[in-house]
């Protein structure tokens, strides 16, 4: 039986009842008129999805049900009544989908629905967040949707009321990606990061923000006068003389670093200089596995799609977060955040907010992955500790240098996505 009439609970997630309304849309001969229960602080998430199906489907019958109150078993009923069932011709059948909403509103709807309409009418279902398939009251299981019904990136950041912010050109760090990927498969990553822990973090950062070029230069002349310089492996040499040329690295007929020697060439609107200190403190990384993802993923068989590098605008307020990057299988949303600090109070509280970002964009189905320059026992540590503060650590895997230098990385995120 085909339903005339499809009716979704509205949460402040629009994600789940896409992705119910592509398959019945996908499936019926003849689009269903779709009600969305909602409050009035959901009335707005309702209207984007309808926003976004109007334009996949132009003819399609979108309609909202106000309810007063969402917590009111009395007031609900009559809002069923006054706005849908009443539009309800005698011959119709209805599909209740109770994904989304609150338990009075699925408790409320289903009441009111049954009440009102005869039993060979109506069907039921609820998308399984776990197993990624529909299930109908019925018995019957649909197949795992992620394979069937996709969403592109802006379609998704227009759902939850985002926009990518453009952040401008960067420089051209091709040569330097390809001798970071060569040190990663000569497993020598340790002695990279040995060297960015005893140079770039303590003399360029404080309290892992970059110094201000002021506190930088006093700080480094105290250091320079005392008859130091910074110290540099002669196997990195490489690295750092293949940096696009304006920010490329000087030495001396000793092989010493030479920094430049006034803070106004140092803070140069170009930031020559400070886009080398950036890249060597953690952008060689996020190069790195976005590069690796896309190689892994012209290969892979699976629906998977890769964003890199998102500066995100939430809202009329226009507050801006930073996903490093983004993986679909289908509607299925893993967000990668990476870093090379050592810092485990740093990589915990990415690890946090990644999983709190991840939900945010794909509901509470959505994987998160942080990927660090840790070792095991470290990455052990730090996933016992969020687990204890956040429950199950399901949604999160932390990888580190034994996934880097092992080739490991594309396996772990495709099982933490896939395996149910």
């Amino acid at each position: 039986m085909e339903p005339n009439h499809l009716v979704l609970l509205m949460g402040m997630n629009p994600l789940p009842n896409y992705v119910v309304a592509k398959y019945f849309l996908k499936r019926l001969s003849k689009f269903p008129t779709i009600w969305v229960l909602c409050s009035s602080d959901t009335r707005l998430p309702a209207e984007r999805l309808g926003d976004l199906l109007s334009k996949e489907a132009s003819e399609l019958a979108y309609e909202y049900c106000d309810l007063d109150d969402p917590g009111d078993a009395g007031k609900i009923e009559k809002n069923l009544n006054d706005q849908i069932l009443q539009n309800i011709n005698s011959g119709d059948s209805l599909h209740l989908n109770y994904t989304g909403g609150t338990k009075s509103m699925v408790v409320q709807s289903y009441a009111t629905i049954t009440k009102k309409l005869a039993w060979e009418k109506l069907s039921f279902s609820y998308l399984d967040a776990d197993k990624f398939r529909l299930r109908f009251d019925d018995g019957d299981i649909s197949n795992d949707l992620r394979d069937e019904i996709a969403i592109e990136f802006d379609e998704l950041l227009n759902l939850h009321d985002c926009k990518k912010k453009y952040i401008g050109s960067e420089a051209d760090w091709s040569t330097a990606n390809e001798i970071i990927t060569s040190f990663i498969r000569k497993k020598r990553l340790p002695e990279l990061m040995e060297w960015i822990y005893a140079v770039i973090h303590p003399h360029f950062f404080q309290k892992n923000k970059r110094k201000k070029p002021a506190k930088f230069y006093k700080d480094w002349m105290k250091y320079d006068q005392n008859g130091k310089a910074i110290p540099f492996h002669r196997e990195i040499w490489e690295l750092l003389n293949s940096f696009p040329e304006k920010q490329q690295w000087k030495f001396d007929q000793q092989d010493l670093l030479i920094i430049l020697d006034t803070e106004s060439q140092f803070a140069r609107g170009d930031g020559t200089f400070v886009k080398g200190i950036r890249y060597l403190h953690g952008l060689w990384l996020e190069y790195y596995i976005s590069n690796f993802l896309k190689a892994k993923i012209e290969v892979e068989n699976r629906i998977f799609k890769l964003f890199h590098n998102w500066h995100i605008v939430k809202g009329a307020a226009e507050k801006e977060f930073e996903i490093d990057s983004m993986l679909l299988y289908g509607y299925h949303l893993c967000a990668i955040s990476i870093t090379s600090s050592n810092e485990e109070w740093l990589c915990k509280s990415k690890g946090f907010e990644i999983l709190h970002r991840a939900r945010q964009m794909g509901g509470d189905e959505a994987r998160s992955v942080l990927i660090t320059t840790l070792m095991k026992d470290k990455i052990e540590k730090i996933t016992n500790d969020l687990e204890l503060s956040v429950g199950s650590n399901s949604q999160l895997l932390i990888l580190g240098v034994d996934d880097l230098e092992n080739n490991k990385v594309w396996i772990r995120i495709q099982k933490h996505i896939i395996e149910e």
